[in-house]
């Protein structure tokens, strides 16, 4: 019974880690779902193997034993960084823990962390990928062996081709910010990624096969080393595991989603926007540019605006959240408003709207835009507000900064976000713009009706 519940905790682990590198088709809110399980499976698979690490300090170190360890304590390190990064990014199941600072560096550590435990699961899947292997093929003729053999040797080579294609190399050594986004389908990615895995589990057997020498030797003085635990502890622990699982998942996938999709975020947008005109050190004519899901969406009549759409309500009439800052930007520093608008308008559902937008990135199209044009030559500062959209600007905001020449202006960006804060958007508009970009102001979702005060202070310190 536990042998065949610990075989299920690896096979759930090794599923999980395949979910967790598709973030780009899961979206934010599922990867944290997903992150979250997988948690939860390192600590139940911990429980289930303490006695391994209880005989650490016991008996000698065979050249296997050191390559097992390794693994295992590699692996460990790299999933304690990836629920550390992981919780300080959260924008939705641990959003209620107050870890704002430091995103930046949980990004890139997370980044690393999780193509490195990838890497490594495939090679600790490796380490015992024998015993598998024999129960596979252990009624087989020498035909289907070969035949084995050579499907070994296919997902070996494509899998080391997607793996040098990837950038994953890049992520490990900390030399990329954002995950490379690729123009596919679901199945075509996850299929990449189960072949890569089979990649790394092919080296991790090859690796162990070759350090093994004697394994029967080591593998009875391994067994009198451990100490035994009683069978009513176990399932002691099998009960409380599966419990607090169970009660986690439901709080995630029940209370927290009801919270997050069916609970609108309201806010009197009066009296946040409102207060006094700040006096700032620069003169300079401002103009603030937004753009937001609002005015650019074709939203269904009864549609209500959650949190996680970006939208937010005053007594039942919706704004965006780009809105509602370029209405305190005004408030606080004067200036105009110009709101860029798209002529083709997005689909109500906000997974569905996520999916077009990483469709416009990846095909960099150039979403046409409706409305007047304004002369940007007027002004001498422009502050641009705008969501991360799979770590860019959004596709129409790059219409619009390619329509005009900002030669000698100042552009000061203010970006909203669930977690990634202004991500490569930055970077994006220095290139496409030539201009000055200012230091950015990144904004939380569920931080923007309180957002007036940090307003203040950023643009002061620009």
């Amino acid at each position: 019974m536990e042998k065949k519940f610990r075989h299920i905790i690896d096979m759930l682990m090794v599923l999980d880690i395949l979910l967790l590198m598709g973030y780009q088709i899961t979206g934010q809110y599922y990867h944290e779902i997903a992150g979250t399980v997988m948690i939860l499976l390192a600590i139940i698979h911990t429980v289930f193997n303490w006695n391994w690490y209880q005989g650490i300090k016991k008996g000698k170190y065979s050249r296997t034993r050191i390559y097992i360890t390794i693994v295992n304590f590699g692996l460990l390190l790299m999933l304690v960084l990836l629920a550390w990064s992981g919780i300080t990014m959260s924008g939705y199941v641990f959003s209620f823990i107050p870890l704002r600072r430091g995103v930046a560096v949980a990004r890139r550590v997370h980044l690393a962390a999780s193509n490195w435990c990838f890497v490594l699961i495939g090679i600790h899947l490796g380490n015992h990928w024998r015993i598998i292997q024999n129960r596979m093929l252990r009624k087989k003729n020498g035909v289907m062996k070969k035949i084995y053999g050579v499907i070994v040797l296919i997902f070996f080579v494509m899998g080391g081709y997607f793996f040098t294609q990837s950038g994953m190399i890049q992520n490990m050594l900390f030399l990329s910010q954002y995950e490379k986004v690729k123009d596919i389908s679901e199945i075509s990615f996850f299929a990449e990624q189960f072949v890569m895995l089979s990649f790394f589990t092919t080296i991790g057997y090859w690796i162990f096969k070759v350090c093994s020498g004697d394994r029967k030797q080591e593998q009875e003085s391994e067994r009198k080393e451990k100490d035994e635990v009683s069978k009513t502890k176990k399932k002691w622990v099998i009960r409380i595991c599966l419990l607090t699982f169970i009660g986690i998942l439901f709080y995630f996938f029940g209370v927290r989603y009801i919270q997050r999709h069916f609970v609108t975020n309201e806010i009197a947008v009066k009296q946040k926007v409102a207060g006094n005109h700040a006096i700032l050190e620069r003169n300079d004519k401002i103009l603030t540019v937004y753009f937001t899901r609002l005015g650019n969406t074709d939203f269904e009549k009864d549609v209500d605006a959650v949190a996680s759409a970006s939208l937010i309500t005053d007594h039942g009439t919706m704004y965006g959240n780009s809105q509602v800052l370029a209405q305190m930007v005004q408030s606080i520093a004067g200036g105009e408003i110009y709101p860029i608008e798209v002529e083709k308008k997005y689909p109500s559902s906000y997974a569905d709207t996520v999916r077009v937008a990483n469709d416009e990135l990846s095909k960099k199209s150039r979403p046409k835009l409706s409305g007047e044009k304004i002369d940007v030559t007027d002004y001498d500062t422009v502050v641009l507000i705008y969501p991360v959209w799979w770590n860019h600007i959004p596709m129409p905001v790059v219409t619009f900064l390619e329509e005009y020449d900002w030669t000698g202006m100042t552009i000061l960006p203010i970006a909203t976000h669930g977690g990634s804060g202004e991500a490569s958007t930055v970077e994006d508009i220095r290139k496409i713009t030539k201009a000055k970009v200012g230091a950015p102001l990144t904004v939380f979702d569920d931080e923007v009706k309180d957002a007036r005060d940090r307003i203040i202070s950023w643009l002061g310190n620009q």
